[in-house]
């Protein structure tokens, strides 16, 4: 009924069934379990047998654990040649019992972001002891080598069929580096239903490349335009201001007393931006424009609270007193405020596809919608470029379709002229 598969770990590999080509775990109890609920092409003679095998019987036993000897003669008839004593049974759902709750302890403490070392506790131990004197803890390096391997094993076959069972998939993925400074990266499966699954993945099926659709993360791209705006010369300046009286309330406590007390907020601490999260700059920018009135009175009552050492004493006071810093201040504010916004969108768990041709538009509408004076002129036709070369590098005609077939945008402002190639653009791509 069975042919053996890939390898797993050191100890299994999978069992494929013959008829339905699922895979489990090539371990005897499981590849019962099988036959017998799952397998609808087995004999019925066959079937009696296992009907007569109590594989999930739990009852706990003390006895030395006896091994499951299971044959099967040339007609592929299955026996159990210890099914005579009624003790293997239970020892064997009495171990199968314990397998289960390691494996849940390992679920749990994954899920609590707990260490494994909690299990090697010994406050951790007298309480399980308590709970249940006849279980013992597995150890460290037994949780984190053979039931992580098993657990593991679990989910990449549920994860395997999740993945066979699905016509259409959306794969999401994300890197980042652990506390260990491992790089990892994580992908999450949506299939047609709107089920997911998470796992890691390698992908060596290249003859699968024409199938799929390749999409960078706009909401990434959306914060390097973001870090454009930080980055050029018409901002520059305005930030390093900012950051430096940020910087000087973080590290003063008597300035942030005083600031505290003026504004009636103990819990005011102006913050840094996020400096791989370029959007937060507008966040960080708010609550200095917002303390402003306040900081203009520490200025002029307490000015040495706001004194620095080095031969710039009064930089900080001067930048505050300065009507111009606050002015390039809230203009900054309020061309990053949209883009903070349309980054909380297109990071959300509702966006679609539908979504990304309308933000980026906004996106450039912004900075289009500027002033035409000089002060602004190198700003917005920097700022346009970036914007228009980095829509071409990004640019997939499934952004527009399903901008059309949005039900709440349907390609709303679409040009004609580009109606035609829309159609060309689907047929090429479905």
């Amino acid at each position: 009924y069975f042919k053996r598969g890939d390898l797993i770990n050191s100890k299994h590999f999978q069992a494929i069934c013959s008829y339905y080509r699922d895979p489990i775990l090539e371990v005897p109890e499981r590849m019962l379990n099988y036959l017998k609920e799952s397998c609808k092409k087995i004999r019925k003679k066959v079937q009696d047998t296992l009907d007569n095998i109590n594989i999930n019987k739990k009852k706990h036993a003390k006895n030395k654990r006896a091994p499951v000897n299971i044959t099967s003669d040339e007609e592929g008839n299955i026996t159990d040649s210890n099914q005579t004593s009624p003790l293997n049974n239970n020892q064997t759902s009495s171990l199968n019992n314990n397998q289960l709750i390691h494996q849940q302890l390992l679920i749990a403490l994954i899920f609590a972001n707990v260490p494994f070392t909690f299990v090697e506790n010994e406050e951790v131990k007298k309480l399980f002891k308590m709970l249940q004197p006849s279980y013992t803890l597995p150890s460290r390096r037994w949780i984190s080598t053979e039931i992580l391997d098993n657990v593991h094993n679990e989910v990449e076959i549920e994860i395997q069929k999740f993945i066979d069972d699905s016509k259409f998939l959306t794969l999401s993925g994300d890197g980042w580096t652990n506390v260990s400074k491992c790089s990892l990266v994580n992908f999450i499966f949506t299939n047609e239903k709107w089920q997911t699954k998470a796992r890691r993945m390698i992908d060596n099926d290249s003859e699968l490349q024409g199938k799929i659709i390749t999409i960078p993360c706009i909401a990434h791209q959306t914060n390097l335009l973001v870090k454009k705006i930080i980055k050029s010369e018409q901002f520059e300046s305005v930030i390093s201001k900012m950051l430096l009286i940020i910087n000087h309330f973080r590290n003063s406590n008597r300035a942030l007393a005083k600031l505290r007390k003026l504004e009636k907020n103990e819990n005011l601490t102006p913050k840094y931006p996020c400096i791989t999260r370029w959007a937060t700059f507008s966040k960080t920018t708010e609550t200095l424009l917002s303390t402003r009135s306040s900081m203009r009175i520490i200025a002029i009552t307490d000015s040495d609270l706001l004194a620095i050492k080095g031969n710039n004493r009064n930089k900080i006071i001067n930048t505050i007193e300065d009507t111009s810093f606050w002015t390039k201040l809230d203009k900054f504010f309020h061309i990053l405020k949209p883009y903070d916004y349309i980054v909380k969108i297109l990071e959300s768990d509702k966006v679609t596809l539908g979504h990304i041709s309308v933000c980026w538009a906004w996106l450039r509408n912004i900075i289009d919608e500027l002033p035409d004076d000089s002060s602004f002129l190198d700003f917005k036709d920097l700022m346009l470029d970036e914007i228009d070369n980095r829509w071409k590098k990004i640019y997939n005609p499934i952004f527009v379709i399903t901008w059309f077939l949005h039900p709440y945008y349907y390609g709303k402002g679409i040009r004609e002229e580009r109606l035609l190639q829309l159609q060309e653009d689907a047929y090429s791509l479905f």
